[in-house]
């Protein structure tokens, strides 16, 4: 690396991000649960949901970009997230809560049993946790509470549908009619 390329570095803030979700989000990281809400379902199958994730709701990212840039912190890589990882299952509870459905309606089924884009909810091999410690301790940023954040994004999204859903429920179906054989 060259000297000028040292010293551009040094006048850089890095915003770390978690998973970013919140509305106009373009990868729509809810839809696994969302399409199912939206169609009706009344059960839901995921897998054991431990994967533990940190997330970052799109308006705090902003905000931190903000806070980041009035601050003047120069040479410095802040994690943007919220306080807490969590584990899928509980993002995956708050997501059918937020749009009035019970989390009971979420059924455990074995991870190899899972429609493909319910993934998220089945067994990961490595965690994705960042600590925003730093970020609130310097630039002397807050999140959004989680459960607010959930809410705006899921009635955005609830109300914002993507243009087609082409998927059936056939291996949802085939899912859960396997966890009603086991029991």
């Amino acid at each position: 690396m060259t000297r000028e390329e040292r010293g551009a570095d040094r006048s850089r803030r890095r915003l770390r991000l978690g998973f970013v979700y919140g509305e106009h989000d373009y990868q729509r990281r809810e839809e696994f649960i969302l399409r199912r809400v939206r169609a009706g379902r009344s059960r839901i199958p995921v897998g054991p949901g431990s994967w533990i994730v940190s997330r970052t709701y799109v308006r705090d990212a902003a905000r931190a970009a903000r806070v980041g840039l009035e601050r003047g912190v120069r040479g410095e890589t802040f994690n943007v997230c919220e306080a807490a990882g969590t584990p899928v299952r509980l993002w995956a509870e708050q997501i059918v809560e937020a749009a009035g459905l019970a989390a009971d309606q979420l059924v455990t089924v074995p991870a190899e049993r899972l429609p493909p884009d319910l993934w998220p909810t089945g067994l990961a091999g490595q965690h994705l946790f960042l600590d925003s410690r730093r970020t609130r301790e310097i630039l002397l940023w807050q999140e959004t509470e989680t459960e607010a954040a959930v809410r705006a994004s899921v009635r955005w999204h609830l109300a914002h549908p993507p243009p087609a859903e082409t998927d059936g429920f056939e291996l949802d179906d085939q899912a859960l009619a396997g966890q009603e054989a086991s029991l």
